[in-house]
């Protein structure tokens, strides 16, 4: 998805749109919550969007799906069984060993970590860990993962502008090129992960 398409959507569907493509379509996407954070940032340092609202519609879009998983892996929804039945066995038995033995600190560690943070309510409904507990540390991972990535993004726009105006048109388009790069490599790097 371009800015533009970004832009386009954003404005069209306002909050809410950005409430239900984090709840639905970015759970099917390969799309890293992260880039999608720092994209809401960037469009509301152009006046676009509240970065306040803003800011509030994704975290609790994020604490929703959380909560939705977290619920589902205790039901023992069919759709979550097959996927937890794809995973690799030594994976899920270290995550669960990890998260009974300090569950706060790696409730909040896995809030950073690319796509695994959908394995952090799901682990924690099959352990049942309880209720309040659970969402009392994903709400503080959460929190912090929702204020750093959008921030990044509500400040890249003023850096960018003032970067981009120093210099020519060749070291622009290879900085921004080695920026995809570097993303791409990140994603990569975390996927075989």
């Amino acid at each position: 998805m371009e800015l533009q398409d970004l832009s386009y959507y954003a404005d069209r569907f306002g909050y809410i749109g950005i409430f239900i493509y984090f709840i639905s379509l970015d759970q099917f996407t390969p799309i890293p919550n992260e880039l999608s954070l720092i994209s809401i940032g960037y469009l509301c340092s152009r006046g676009i969007l509240n970065p306040v609202t803003a800011g509030l519609v994704c975290y609790s879009a994020f604490i929703t799906i959380d909560l939705i998983y977290f619920f589902f892996s205790r039901t023992g929804n069919v759709w979550l069984n097959r996927m937890i039945h794809r995973k690799e066995r030594p994976f899920l038995d270290r995550l669960t060993e990890n998260l009974h033995d300090n569950f706060s600190r790696w409730i909040i560690i896995l809030c950073f970590v690319p796509r695994m943070r959908f394995w952090s309510p799901v682990v924690s409904g099959l352990i049942n860990v309880p209720t309040v507990k659970f969402i009392k540390y994903d709400a503080i991972g959460l929190f912090i993962f929702t204020l750093i990535y959008f921030s990044i993004g509500l400040f890249i726009h003023s850096g960018l502008t003032s970067f981009v105006s120093d210099q020519n048109l060749f070291v622009n388009i290879l900085i921004i090129a080695m920026a995809c790069l570097a993303i791409l490599l990140l994603v990569l790097f975390y996927k075989k992960k």
